[in-house]
């Protein structure tokens, strides 16, 4: 479970703290778009060894320095997705779920656009 959040600067080769992510979770995807960077489902830890998928989408905006949640959230309960960068979209593809007791890969892509 982690809940830091890094920033690196590769010209200074600089690594910052930012505010801690919303919830400590594991397997997660995140993306950047502009000024905002994207927090793809992943997991909660619900007991000593029980976790459960969690289809949030929260957004860090780095110029206000803070987590919100969107208000939207993944289509499907996933963790361990990649997220491809779209332009002003990000591309969340595939995954792995356990919900309803199915251990099953994600073959979907969901795809994010910015909001104005």
């Amino acid at each position: 479970m982690i809940d830091h959040f890094t920033k690196f600067n590769p010209q200074t080769e600089i690594f910052t703290e930012l505010p801690k992510l919303p919830f400590p979770t594991f397997a997660p995807a995140a993306g950047l778009i502009g000024s905002e960077a994207y927090l793809f489902g992943g997991m909660f830890k619900t007991g000593q060894w029980d976790y459960e998928y969690v289809s949030h989408i929260y957004k860090y905006n780095f110029t206000r320095n803070n987590w919100e949640h969107t208000g939207r959230f993944l289509a499907e309960y996933k963790g361990f997705s990649q997220v491809v960068n779209m332009g002003k979209c990000l591309g969340v593809l595939g995954g792995h779920s356990y919900q309803r007791g199915e251990d099953r890969p994600v073959d979907s892509v969901e795809v994010l656009c910015a909001s104005k």
